[in-house]
């Protein structure tokens, strides 16, 4: 950290665009670092109850996180344009690819699945009665890597989940929970790349780089981040599942 300001606790326009570029690392990988272990950890498997419910919180959040991060990602890359922040503009790119996996990810539920999983998760929180209460329900689901929105008339809606759950909340979530442990991805390689320390400790130096940058120093990242459309594996790794992410030891046998 050569930028006296970081010490001093000044914040610069530089520090600014700083923090909010690690806070696109960071708050992503805290929704999946949070609701992941449960889903894939064998001291659960018999809680099937709670894996349903902890896997309705962390696809919500998951396609929040898309609705929220490309329009927050733009946002930035102008404010680092005006800096001629090189370095938070190559990670920008890079989380921009990172949310385009996550998006193709959860392309695996159809509209009718994403709406299912949205109305049980806000069931169970209640912090989203004022949606439940409204004149009109939205539905977020992602189709052809874009983010989209069903909006419909609550009794409308309401006709369509009954419709849809067919039989008790758990034997309804129960399958689409293990399809989402068990797709594979380059959104689990790179999630949980930037959860290593090491990671973060060069990403940050990275970023304080600014007009300075020539090239990342953080683990993985001299290397393509690979998108939706690309093949193949990363640096002898292939992509992985969530379920591939659980240590031997705990992970459970569904």
């Amino acid at each position: 950290m050569n930028d006296p300001a970081y010490w001093s606790g000044k914040m610069t326009p530089e520090l600014t665009v700083t923090a909010r570029v690690q806070i696109l690392c960071f708050a992503l990988n805290s929704v999946t670092s949070a609701w992941g272990f449960p889903l894939i950890a064998k001291e659960f498997e018999k809680e099937w109850e709670l894996q349903n419910r902890l896997f309705t919180l962390m696809v919500y959040g998951l396609l929040d996180a898309v609705r929220e991060y490309r329009s927050r990602i733009n946002g930035i890359r102008i404010e680092a344009k005006k800096i001629n922040s090189l370095s938070c503009l190559f990670y920008l790119d890079v989380f921009s690819k990172h949310i385009s996996n996550l998006a193709h990810f959860l392309e695996m539920f159809s509209v009718d699945e994403a709406l299912l999983i949205s109305e049980l998760r806000n069931q169970r929180c209640h912090g989203r009665w004022t949606e439940m209460m409204s004149e009109k329900r939205t539905t977020l689901y992602v189709e052809n890597g874009e983010l989209r929105k069903l909006i419909l008339k609550a009794a409308t809606y309401n006709e369509r989940f009954v419709k849809i759950l067919k039989s008790n909340p758990d034997d309804a979530l129960s399958p689409l929970r293990k399809r989402f442990i068990h797709r594979r991805t380059y959104f689990w390689v790179y999630d949980r790349i930037f959860n290593l320390p090491e990671f973060r400790e060069q990403f940050t130096k990275d970023l304080m780089q600014h007009s300075s940058f020539k090239a990342p120093t953080a683990i993985f990242m001299d290397r393509k981040l690979p998108g939706p459309s690309d093949k193949g594996v990363i640096g002898g790794q292939p992509y992985l599942s969530l379920f591939e992410l659980a240590p031997k030891d705990t992970a459970p046998r569904n």
